[in-house]
Protein backbone atom coordinates (compact mmCIF):
# COMPACT_ATOMS: atom_id res chain seq x y z
CA UNK A 1 0.00 0.00 0.00
CA UNK A 2 2.71 2.70 0.94
CA UNK A 3 4.52 1.64 -2.49
CA UNK A 4 1.80 2.40 -4.13
CA UNK A 5 0.56 5.42 -2.51
CA UNK A 6 4.18 6.64 -3.44
CA UNK A 7 3.84 6.13 -7.12
CA UNK A 8 0.63 7.74 -7.52
CA UNK A 9 2.43 11.10 -5.95
CA UNK A 10 5.02 10.92 -8.59
CA UNK A 11 2.26 10.66 -11.47
CA UNK A 12 0.30 13.48 -9.60
CA UNK A 13 3.57 15.49 -9.39
CA UNK A 14 4.72 14.60 -13.06
CA UNK A 15 0.72 16.01 -14.23
CA UNK A 16 1.58 18.90 -12.37
CA UNK A 17 4.67 20.20 -14.15
CA UNK A 18 3.59 19.26 -17.64
CA UNK A 19 0.67 21.47 -16.78
CA UNK A 20 2.21 23.97 -15.79
CA UNK A 21 4.87 23.62 -18.29
CA UNK A 22 2.07 23.98 -20.95
CA UNK A 23 0.78 27.06 -19.48
CA UNK A 24 3.56 28.99 -18.51
CA UNK A 25 3.52 32.40 -20.33
CA UNK A 26 5.83 33.95 -22.31
CA UNK A 27 6.64 37.74 -23.34
CA UNK A 28 4.26 36.48 -26.22
CA UNK A 29 1.12 36.09 -23.51
CA UNK A 30 -0.67 39.09 -21.75
CA UNK A 31 0.51 37.96 -18.31
CA UNK A 32 4.15 37.57 -19.70
CA UNK A 33 3.98 40.62 -20.33
CA UNK A 34 7.19 43.26 -20.31
CA UNK A 35 7.19 45.49 -17.63
CA UNK A 36 8.28 49.11 -18.96
CA UNK A 37 11.03 49.89 -16.32
CA UNK A 38 12.65 52.76 -18.54
CA UNK A 39 12.22 54.65 -21.30
CA UNK A 40 13.69 52.89 -24.28
CA UNK A 41 13.89 49.21 -25.28
CA UNK A 42 15.13 47.30 -27.96
CA UNK A 43 14.29 44.32 -29.67
CA UNK A 44 17.27 43.15 -31.73
CA UNK A 45 17.66 41.64 -35.10
CA UNK A 46 16.91 38.77 -35.96
CA UNK A 47 13.45 39.12 -34.85
CA UNK A 48 13.04 36.27 -32.77
CA UNK A 49 8.97 36.31 -31.96
CA UNK A 50 7.04 33.88 -33.52
CA UNK A 51 3.66 32.98 -33.72
CA UNK A 52 1.29 34.11 -30.60
CA UNK A 53 2.87 32.34 -27.47
CA UNK A 54 1.12 29.83 -25.09
CA UNK A 55 -2.27 31.40 -24.93
CA UNK A 56 -3.68 31.80 -28.32
CA UNK A 57 -5.94 34.24 -29.76
CA UNK A 58 -6.28 37.04 -26.77
CA UNK A 59 -7.53 39.60 -28.57
CA UNK A 60 -10.95 39.88 -30.10
CA UNK A 61 -10.81 39.65 -33.80
CA UNK A 62 -12.68 42.65 -35.40
CA UNK A 63 -13.81 42.29 -39.20
CA UNK A 64 -10.84 42.81 -41.79
CA UNK A 65 -11.62 46.24 -41.88
CA UNK A 66 -10.90 47.37 -38.58
CA UNK A 67 -7.90 49.24 -37.36
CA UNK A 68 -8.03 46.89 -34.16
CA UNK A 69 -4.18 45.04 -34.22
CA UNK A 70 -4.34 41.31 -34.89
CA UNK A 71 -2.37 38.64 -33.08
CA UNK A 72 1.03 38.23 -34.87
CA UNK A 73 4.35 37.07 -33.83
CA UNK A 74 3.56 39.81 -30.82
CA UNK A 75 5.30 41.20 -27.94
CA UNK A 76 3.31 42.69 -25.32
CA UNK A 77 4.34 45.45 -22.31
CA UNK A 78 2.95 46.65 -19.39
CA UNK A 79 2.93 49.61 -16.52
CA UNK A 80 1.60 51.23 -14.41
CA UNK A 81 1.72 55.26 -14.98
CA UNK A 82 3.24 57.25 -11.97
CA UNK A 83 1.25 60.45 -13.13
CA UNK A 84 -1.10 61.61 -14.83
CA UNK A 85 -0.31 62.80 -18.79
CA UNK A 86 0.58 61.84 -22.03
CA UNK A 87 1.56 58.88 -23.10
CA UNK A 88 3.68 59.17 -26.20
CA UNK A 89 5.71 56.29 -27.94
CA UNK A 90 7.54 55.77 -31.34
CA UNK A 91 8.21 52.58 -32.32
CA UNK A 92 11.28 52.21 -35.39
CA UNK A 93 11.73 49.30 -37.22
CA UNK A 94 15.20 48.34 -37.86
CA UNK A 95 14.30 47.52 -41.45
CA UNK A 96 11.33 50.16 -43.25
CA UNK A 97 10.00 46.67 -45.05
CA UNK A 98 8.75 45.64 -41.50
CA UNK A 99 4.95 46.28 -41.03
CA UNK A 100 4.99 46.85 -37.43
CA UNK A 101 1.33 47.56 -36.04
CA UNK A 102 0.14 47.96 -32.53
CA UNK A 103 -2.57 48.68 -29.16
CA UNK A 104 -3.30 49.73 -26.05
CA UNK A 105 -5.84 48.91 -23.49
CA UNK A 106 -6.55 50.13 -19.94
CA UNK A 107 -6.30 46.75 -17.95
CA UNK A 108 -7.09 48.69 -14.65
CA UNK A 109 -10.49 46.91 -14.44
CA UNK A 110 -10.15 43.74 -16.79
CA UNK A 111 -7.84 40.88 -16.89
CA UNK A 112 -6.02 39.51 -19.55
CA UNK A 113 -8.66 36.47 -20.18
CA UNK A 114 -10.76 39.35 -20.99
CA UNK A 115 -9.92 40.64 -24.03
CA UNK A 116 -11.10 38.12 -26.36
CA UNK A 117 -14.89 39.12 -25.35
CA UNK A 118 -16.67 40.97 -28.17
CA UNK A 119 -16.94 44.47 -26.36
CA UNK A 120 -13.41 44.68 -25.18
CA UNK A 121 -12.48 48.58 -25.13
CA UNK A 122 -9.19 49.68 -26.36
CA UNK A 123 -8.03 53.09 -26.11
CA UNK A 124 -5.82 53.36 -29.13
CA UNK A 125 -4.88 51.00 -32.15
CA UNK A 126 -2.65 51.66 -35.58
CA UNK A 127 -2.23 48.76 -38.15
CA UNK A 128 -1.71 51.12 -40.71
CA UNK A 129 1.40 49.67 -43.74
CA UNK A 130 1.40 47.95 -46.64
CA UNK A 131 2.72 44.07 -47.12
CA UNK A 132 4.35 44.72 -50.25
CA UNK A 133 5.88 48.04 -49.38
CA UNK A 134 9.55 48.94 -49.02
CA UNK A 135 8.90 52.18 -46.71
CA UNK A 136 6.52 50.73 -43.91
CA UNK A 137 8.66 52.46 -41.21
CA UNK A 138 7.85 54.09 -38.06
CA UNK A 139 4.76 54.21 -36.23
CA UNK A 140 3.06 55.29 -32.94
CA UNK A 141 1.68 57.71 -31.09
CA UNK A 142 2.50 61.22 -30.59
CA UNK A 143 0.82 64.39 -31.37
CA UNK A 144 4.22 66.25 -31.74
CA UNK A 145 4.80 64.06 -35.23
CA UNK A 146 2.90 65.50 -38.05
CA UNK A 147 -0.36 64.04 -39.92
CA UNK A 148 -1.22 62.51 -36.58
CA UNK A 149 -4.67 61.29 -36.44
CA UNK A 150 -7.25 60.18 -33.94
CA UNK A 151 -7.19 56.58 -32.10
CA UNK A 152 -7.78 54.23 -34.81
CA UNK A 153 -5.64 54.24 -38.13
CA UNK A 154 -5.70 51.24 -40.17
CA UNK A 155 -5.38 48.81 -42.08
CA UNK A 156 -3.89 49.05 -44.96
CA UNK A 157 -2.16 51.69 -46.74
CA UNK A 158 -5.32 53.80 -47.89
CA UNK A 159 -6.71 54.34 -44.37
CA UNK A 160 -5.05 56.72 -42.24
CA UNK A 161 -1.60 57.76 -40.82
CA UNK A 162 0.81 55.43 -39.05
CA UNK A 163 0.99 57.73 -35.96
CA UNK A 164 -2.10 58.10 -33.73
CA UNK A 165 -2.79 60.87 -31.39
CA UNK A 166 -1.10 61.23 -27.51
CA UNK A 167 -2.86 58.50 -25.36
CA UNK A 168 -3.77 59.92 -21.43
CA UNK A 169 -2.78 57.79 -18.99
CA UNK A 170 -4.24 58.17 -15.52
CA UNK A 171 -2.02 58.06 -12.11
CA UNK A 172 -2.32 54.24 -10.70
CA UNK A 173 -4.27 53.00 -13.45
CA UNK A 174 -2.32 49.85 -15.54
CA UNK A 175 -2.33 49.48 -19.18
CA UNK A 176 -0.62 47.00 -21.73
CA UNK A 177 1.24 47.53 -25.54
CA UNK A 178 0.56 45.00 -27.82
CA UNK A 179 3.63 45.02 -31.03
CA UNK A 180 2.43 42.98 -33.64
CA UNK A 181 5.19 42.07 -36.82
CA UNK A 182 2.79 41.65 -39.19
CA UNK A 183 4.29 41.03 -42.52
CA UNK A 184 6.92 38.49 -40.70
CA UNK A 185 4.40 35.39 -40.83
CA UNK A 186 4.25 35.48 -44.33
CA UNK A 187 7.96 36.63 -45.63
CA UNK A 188 10.73 34.88 -43.97
CA UNK A 189 13.13 36.82 -44.74
CA UNK A 190 11.68 40.53 -43.35
CA UNK A 191 12.04 39.37 -39.57
CA UNK A 192 13.94 42.62 -37.72
CA UNK A 193 13.65 44.00 -34.76
CA UNK A 194 12.75 47.37 -33.46
CA UNK A 195 13.22 50.46 -30.81
CA UNK A 196 10.77 51.59 -28.91
CA UNK A 197 10.61 54.85 -27.47
CA UNK A 198 8.76 56.32 -24.78
CA UNK A 199 10.95 59.35 -23.95
CA UNK A 200 8.39 62.24 -25.44
CA UNK A 201 5.47 60.96 -22.86
CA UNK A 202 4.22 63.77 -20.43
CA UNK A 203 2.74 61.43 -18.11
CA UNK A 204 5.73 58.90 -15.84
CA UNK A 205 4.99 55.49 -16.97
CA UNK A 206 7.96 53.92 -15.52
CA UNK A 207 7.79 52.75 -11.75
CA UNK A 208 9.89 53.46 -8.98
CA UNK A 209 7.48 53.48 -6.16
CA UNK A 210 7.34 50.63 -3.83
CA UNK A 211 3.71 48.29 -4.35
CA UNK A 212 1.73 48.85 -1.45
CA UNK A 213 -1.64 47.25 -0.26
CA UNK A 214 -4.03 49.14 -2.12
CA UNK A 215 -7.87 48.51 -1.47
CA UNK A 216 -10.49 45.62 0.16
CA UNK A 217 -13.47 44.09 -1.24
CA UNK A 218 -15.70 41.50 -0.89
CA UNK A 219 -15.01 38.51 -2.72
CA UNK A 220 -16.45 37.77 -6.27
CA UNK A 221 -18.18 34.69 -4.50
CA UNK A 222 -20.38 36.80 -2.30
CA UNK A 223 -20.83 40.26 -3.55
CA UNK A 224 -18.30 43.36 -4.10
CA UNK A 225 -18.82 45.27 -0.80
CA UNK A 226 -17.59 44.43 2.49
CA UNK A 227 -21.15 43.24 4.77
CA UNK A 228 -21.33 41.35 7.44
CA UNK A 229 -21.09 38.04 7.74
CA UNK A 230 -17.93 38.11 5.15
CA UNK A 231 -15.73 35.89 4.95
CA UNK A 232 -13.54 36.46 2.10
CA UNK A 233 -11.60 39.20 1.22
CA UNK A 234 -10.58 40.24 -2.14
CA UNK A 235 -6.98 42.07 -1.83
CA UNK A 236 -6.04 44.04 -4.59
CA UNK A 237 -2.02 45.92 -4.49
CA UNK A 238 -1.36 49.16 -5.74
CA UNK A 239 0.78 47.38 -8.85
CA UNK A 240 1.50 43.56 -10.15
CA UNK A 241 3.67 41.97 -7.67
CA UNK A 242 5.95 38.80 -7.59
CA UNK A 243 3.15 35.88 -6.46
CA UNK A 244 5.79 33.71 -4.63
CA UNK A 245 6.92 36.20 -2.36
CA UNK A 246 3.43 36.72 -0.99
CA UNK A 247 2.76 34.30 1.21
CA UNK A 248 -0.10 33.82 3.94
CA UNK A 249 1.79 34.02 7.10
CA UNK A 250 2.64 37.35 6.50
CA UNK A 251 -0.85 38.66 6.63
CA UNK A 252 -2.16 39.67 9.73
CA UNK A 253 -6.55 41.01 10.41
CA UNK A 254 -6.76 43.30 13.44
CA UNK A 255 -10.31 44.22 15.21
CA UNK A 256 -9.75 45.72 18.57
CA UNK A 257 -6.49 43.90 19.22
CA UNK A 258 -8.28 40.64 18.27
CA UNK A 259 -6.60 38.60 15.60
CA UNK A 260 -8.41 36.77 13.10
CA UNK A 261 -7.24 33.44 11.52
CA UNK A 262 -6.14 33.57 7.90
CA UNK A 263 -7.38 30.09 6.70
CA UNK A 264 -5.80 30.09 2.88
CA UNK A 265 -4.80 32.46 0.00
CA UNK A 266 -5.06 32.41 -3.35
CA UNK A 267 -3.70 34.44 -6.35
CA UNK A 268 -6.26 35.59 -9.01
CA UNK A 269 -3.54 35.05 -11.77
CA UNK A 270 -0.49 32.67 -10.55
CA UNK A 271 -2.43 29.21 -10.49
CA UNK A 272 -2.33 26.07 -12.88
CA UNK A 273 -4.42 27.76 -15.43
CA UNK A 274 -2.79 31.21 -15.85
CA UNK A 275 0.20 30.14 -14.45
CA UNK A 276 1.56 33.99 -14.27
CA UNK A 277 4.56 34.85 -11.90
CA UNK A 278 2.72 38.76 -10.75
CA UNK A 279 -0.52 39.50 -9.37
CA UNK A 280 -2.41 42.56 -8.58
CA UNK A 281 -5.03 40.44 -6.52
CA UNK A 282 -5.45 38.37 -4.17
CA UNK A 283 -8.05 36.46 -2.30
CA UNK A 284 -8.15 35.97 1.58
CA UNK A 285 -10.52 32.96 3.29
CA UNK A 286 -10.68 33.60 6.70
CA UNK A 287 -11.72 31.22 9.27
CA UNK A 288 -14.14 33.13 11.27
CA UNK A 289 -17.16 35.59 9.96
CA UNK A 290 -16.55 39.70 10.08
CA UNK A 291 -18.76 41.82 12.20
CA UNK A 292 -19.20 45.19 11.89
CA UNK A 293 -16.74 47.62 12.87
CA UNK A 294 -13.22 48.36 11.72
CA UNK A 295 -10.65 46.30 10.92
CA UNK A 296 -6.72 46.78 9.90
CA UNK A 297 -4.73 44.54 7.55
CA UNK A 298 -1.14 44.15 7.66
CA UNK A 299 1.41 42.48 5.50
CA UNK A 300 4.65 42.07 7.04
CA UNK A 301 6.47 40.57 4.25
CA UNK A 302 8.23 40.98 0.97
CA UNK A 303 6.62 42.91 -2.03
CA UNK A 304 8.22 42.97 -5.33
CA UNK A 305 6.82 44.64 -8.26
CA UNK A 306 7.39 43.93 -11.87
CA UNK A 307 10.70 46.25 -11.70
CA UNK A 308 12.07 45.15 -8.81
CA UNK A 309 10.69 47.95 -6.49
CA UNK A 310 10.37 46.04 -2.84
CA UNK A 311 8.60 46.76 0.04
CA UNK A 312 8.63 44.71 3.22
CA UNK A 313 5.53 46.23 4.69
CA UNK A 314 2.25 48.00 4.17
CA UNK A 315 -1.04 48.29 6.14
CA UNK A 316 -4.89 49.37 5.41
CA UNK A 317 -7.76 49.82 7.40
CA UNK A 318 -11.72 49.03 6.22
CA UNK A 319 -15.06 49.20 7.65
CA UNK A 320 -17.82 46.50 7.76
CA UNK A 321 -20.53 49.54 7.90
CA UNK A 322 -23.44 49.29 10.93
CA UNK A 323 -26.46 48.49 9.59
CA UNK A 324 -29.88 48.95 10.09
CA UNK A 325 -32.15 46.86 12.96
CA UNK A 326 -34.58 45.45 10.13
CA UNK A 327 -31.30 44.60 7.97
CA UNK A 328 -29.95 42.87 10.59
CA UNK A 329 -32.59 40.18 10.75
CA UNK A 330 -31.22 38.63 7.32
CA UNK A 331 -28.14 38.39 8.26
CA UNK A 332 -26.06 35.50 9.97
CA UNK A 333 -26.57 35.03 13.60
CA UNK A 334 -22.43 35.52 13.93
CA UNK A 335 -22.66 39.31 13.09
CA UNK A 336 -25.57 40.23 15.22
CA UNK A 337 -26.84 37.35 17.70
CA UNK A 338 -24.32 37.80 20.18
CA UNK A 339 -25.26 41.38 20.65
CA UNK A 340 -28.55 40.95 21.65
CA UNK A 341 -29.44 37.52 22.41
CA UNK A 342 -31.67 36.94 19.80
CA UNK A 343 -31.77 34.42 17.57
CA UNK A 344 -33.63 35.07 14.13
CA UNK A 345 -35.27 31.68 12.45
CA UNK A 346 -36.89 31.55 9.23
CA UNK A 347 -39.00 29.76 6.73
CA UNK A 348 -41.64 29.51 4.07
CA UNK A 349 -44.50 30.88 5.75
CA UNK A 350 -46.42 27.32 5.05
CA UNK A 351 -43.85 25.65 7.00
CA UNK A 352 -44.99 28.02 10.22
CA UNK A 353 -46.91 25.76 11.92
CA UNK A 354 -44.24 23.46 11.96
CA UNK A 355 -41.59 25.66 12.53
CA UNK A 356 -43.22 27.21 15.95
CA UNK A 357 -43.71 23.03 16.91
CA UNK A 358 -40.22 21.70 16.16
CA UNK A 359 -38.78 24.76 18.25
CA UNK A 360 -40.76 23.87 21.33
CA UNK A 361 -39.84 20.57 21.27
CA UNK A 362 -36.59 21.53 21.19
CA UNK A 363 -37.47 23.79 24.21
CA UNK A 364 -36.41 27.15 23.16
CA UNK A 365 -38.23 29.72 24.15
CA UNK A 366 -40.22 31.92 21.42
CA UNK A 367 -40.45 35.47 22.00
CA UNK A 368 -42.44 36.31 19.20
CA UNK A 369 -43.83 35.07 16.20
CA UNK A 370 -45.11 36.12 13.16
CA UNK A 371 -45.18 36.39 9.55
CA UNK A 372 -42.90 39.11 7.31
CA UNK A 373 -42.32 40.07 3.38
CA UNK A 374 -38.54 39.78 3.10
CA UNK A 375 -37.72 41.18 -0.11
CA UNK A 376 -35.66 39.02 -2.47
CA UNK A 377 -34.81 41.74 -4.45
CA UNK A 378 -33.37 44.55 -2.38
CA UNK A 379 -32.46 47.99 -3.80
CA UNK A 380 -30.23 50.68 -2.38
CA UNK A 381 -30.66 54.75 -2.72
CA UNK A 382 -29.28 57.96 -2.28
CA UNK A 383 -29.13 59.73 0.55
CA UNK A 384 -31.56 61.94 -0.79
CA UNK A 385 -33.82 59.10 -1.76
CA UNK A 386 -33.87 57.27 1.13
CA UNK A 387 -34.46 60.68 3.38
CA UNK A 388 -38.00 60.92 1.36
CA UNK A 389 -38.74 57.21 1.73
CA UNK A 390 -38.22 57.18 5.48
CA UNK A 391 -40.53 60.27 5.37
CA UNK A 392 -43.14 58.11 3.73
CA UNK A 393 -42.44 55.02 5.93
CA UNK A 394 -42.74 57.22 9.12
CA UNK A 395 -46.50 58.70 7.72
CA UNK A 396 -47.44 54.92 7.19
CA UNK A 397 -46.46 53.65 10.16
CA UNK A 398 -48.17 56.47 12.22
CA UNK A 399 -51.28 55.71 10.32
CA UNK A 400 -53.46 53.49 12.54
CA UNK A 401 -55.02 51.26 9.87
CA UNK A 402 -51.68 50.08 8.55
CA UNK A 403 -50.35 47.13 10.57
CA UNK A 404 -47.04 46.85 9.25
CA UNK A 405 -44.64 48.32 6.60
CA UNK A 406 -42.50 46.37 4.27
CA UNK A 407 -39.93 47.57 1.76
CA UNK A 408 -37.22 46.35 -0.78
CA UNK A 409 -34.60 48.88 0.95
CA UNK A 410 -31.09 47.24 0.81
Amino acid sequence: MQKKTIILCLFLAFIVSHIEAQHKPTVQDCLGAIPICKNKYEEPSPYKYRGNGTFKNEIYKRDFNSCVTSEMNGVWYVFTAQSKGELRFELRPKSPKDDYDWIVFDMTDQRCNQLIEKDMVYLSSNNYGDELSVQNGVTGANSLKSGYSGNCNGPGKDNGPPWNDDIPVEEGRTYMLYISNWVGETVDNRLYGYDLDFSASSAVIFDNIPPKLNSITGDKSESDYLQCGIQDLKITFSEYVECDEIKKENFRLTKDDIEYEIGALTAAECNLVMNAERSKIFYLMLNDKLQEGIYTLEYNGLMIDACGNVNDKSSINFEIPKMKEKQKQVYDIKCYGEENGKIYVYGDYTSFGSLSNTLEKLNIEISKGSLQRIPTNPTEFTEEQMQDIEKLIDRLEDDDDVQNVYTNIA
